[in-house]
């Protein structure tokens, strides 16, 4: 018994006649975001630029922002084993037993998981917006949370501002 074959004369797409075909869309590449990871990991380290930067630790910051898109990923159909692995190890940073930690430190871990969560969200609800509408959407949003929370929560907007100034305090007394 034998298959039957395909017709000898194969079906072409093309282009309507008048229209000129158009080229695939290239890739940018991937050595201008390497730059800036690399550049984002290791610019802190430097003593005379740590006193002018907010955070210094921006793995707090890289961390569970890498764990929020794996798990969106996930979400997608993606991997569940990266989403996990990457959650895991963002807990970990975020709750770094060990030393005692500053109260400064604690804000910046916690604005590190708002941000995260939030621009978790913002990517699993309103994927089809460029990456910077979104960064901008979830940086309004985190700030709003960030003013709720301080409103209702724990800690005040004034405990918050005394320890940002205090650490900035103790950074330039370092750098001087």
């Amino acid at each position: 018994m034998t298959v039957p074959s395909a017709p000898a004369s194969s079906t072409e797409v093309t282009a309507p006649p008048g229209t000129a075909a158009s080229a695939a869309p290239t890739e940018r590449g991937w050595g201008k975001l390497l730059l800036a990871i690399v550049a984002f990991m290791f610019v802190p380290t430097i003593p005379q630029i740590q006193a002018l930067l907010p955070i210094e630790e921006t793995m707090v910051l890289f961390v569970p922002v890498v764990a929020a898109c794996t798990l969106v990923g996930w979400w997608a159909g993606g991997r569940a084993f990266l989403a996990l692995t990457c959650v895991a190890i963002a807990a970990l940073i975020a709750v770094r037993t060990g030393a005692p930690s500053s109260p400064f430190d604690n804000l910046v871990r916690g604005w590190g998981l708002l941000l995260a969560g939030a621009f978790g969200l913002v990517c699993l609800f309103d994927a089809h917006r460029p990456l910077f509408a979104r960064s901008l959407l979830t940086l309004g949003l985190t700030m709003l949370l960030a003013l709720i929370m301080s409103l209702v929560g724990p800690v005040t907007l004034s405990q918050a501002s005394k320890s940002v100034a205090d650490e900035f305090a103790k950074r330039d007394a370092t750098t001087m």
